[in-house]
């Protein structure tokens, strides 16, 4: 079926089984996520104890069910007999098709534990260049359809009304322009029980978060940033829940293996740990800057720039509004970033206007007015995190439609 101009998803209905652990009853949803699959790939890496992987699997699945108050352990499933795994697997494969005819082509003569995983693996790998190729077809004609002309045009007098990273625009209504190119393209979805105007309501509220300093928690719930915060304080409270030591430690190992400056980050975290907030703030934002900066070609006139700070940020969101890629949390997390690096790197009019967030300049220059606290390192540790995932994703799409 040829690509529309639409993306519709269609949500399946979930049915829920019991299970039996010990004489104790927990629930869960018979199917397996892509999240799933992808840790039984990682697992499968790491040991060949089939049962421990789909234990593994099994108790992620209880923790996700908000009606079971509590998990057995990987090893305690893992001892439970070989007909409570055969009922497991029979359960998995006969709500999907496609790892259905997977497991039903592999050697019968090895464990169904084995044969299952297997499964997976080949399952994840069918799924993965599926999505390839339809997230390719899909940019190849939003690509198409864009009037790049008329946005060189718009973008070519946003560009000249600037003559250095501290110039006094009016930052806020150039942003307004950029979060109304992406308000555009979210029109461009047709999600079942999404209404335009829950698409509105969403879009206010991953701006409201962003302006609070808020993005992608890892640890949250998925619907954290659904409902507008009427506060910074409200805001902050509920974003920290979040964000405790054992949190933490995820995210420094989530942005650990992104591709920035190893030693930096390290240090960063040093001066986190040792609630040098300051210090730890000056690191983060160096390395956030950089992100922006490698993000934009190098010029080709000896005494030509690539821009710093704000600047940088307003040339990676000319590059966001180019590529369009229309799904619909890639555009909320977008809007959601660009409202906190707006607020992060906005001008100061020369160190006298005060903001509500930390501020890139000001505390660079030595002139911030307050204190720089955990949480604001723990907001821009979350930051660096999600945009060099968006950047990756942003390149990863460009890239598949030049070679397309």
């Amino acid at each position: 079926m040829p690509y529309d101009g639409e993306i519709r998803i269609s949500v399946p209905k979930l049915v829920k089984l019991k299970i039996i652990i010990n004489g104790k009853s927990y629930t869960i949803t018979p199917n397996l996520s892509i999240n799933d699959y992808g840790a039984i790939c990682d697992n499968y890496v790491k040991t060949d104890n089939f049962k421990q992987i789909i234990a593994t699997v099994i108790r992620n699945k209880i923790l996700d069910d908000v009606s079971n108050k509590t998990a057995p352990t990987v090893k305690v499933i893992e001892q439970q007999e070989n007909l409570f795994f055969s009922c497991f697997i029979e359960s998995i494969i006969e709500s999907d098709e496609r790892l259905k005819e997977c497991y039903d082509g592999i050697d019968e003569n090895i464990s169904s534990e084995q044969r299952f995983i297997l499964a997976c693996i080949k399952t994840y790998k069918i799924i993965g260049e599926q999505l390839s190729e339809s997230l390719t077809a899909m940019a190849k004609e939003i690509i198409k359809n864009i009037d790049f002309e008329a946005m060189r045009r718009s973008l070519q007098q946003i560009m000249l009304s600037f003559s250095s990273i501290l110039s006094t625009v009016d930052w806020q209504n150039h942003f307004q322009v950029l979060n109304n190119n992406l308000i555009k393209a979210l029109k461009g979805l047709i999600i079942p029980g999404i209404s335009e105007d829950e698409k509105k309501r969403l879009e206010a509220s991953y701006k409201e978060w962003g302006r609070f300093g808020w993005t992608k928690i890892p640890e949250a719930d998925n619907d954290l940033f659904d409902i507008s915060p009427t506060e910074l304080k409200t805001a902050n409270k509920l974003a920290l829940q979040y964000c405790n030591r054992k949190n933490m430690v995820v995210l420094f190992s989530l942005v650990f293996q992104k591709k920035i400056k190893r030693i930096d980050f390290e240090e960063a975290v040093i001066c986190y740990k040792h609630r040098h907030y300051k210090a730890c703030a000056l690191i983060l934002c160096g390395i956030i800057d950089s992100l922006l900066i490698k993000q934009q070609p190098k010029p080709i006139e000896k005494n030509e720039k690539r821009s710093t700070g704000f600047g940088a940020v307003r040339f990676i969101n000319n590059e966001f509004n180019s590529v369009q890629e229309k799904t619909f949390n890639y555009l909320l997390n977008g809007i959601n970033l660009m409202q906190f690096l707006k607020e992060l790197f906005c001008d100061t009019n020369d160190f006298t206007k005060k903001s509500l967030l930390i501020n890139r300049h000001s505390i660079a220059h030595g002139m911030n007015t307050i204190p720089v606290r955990k949480i604001d390192c723990i907001k821009l540790f979350l930051l660096l995190n999600n945009l060099s995932e968006f950047l990756d994703l942003t390149a990863g799409i460009n890239k598949a439609v030049q070679n397309g």
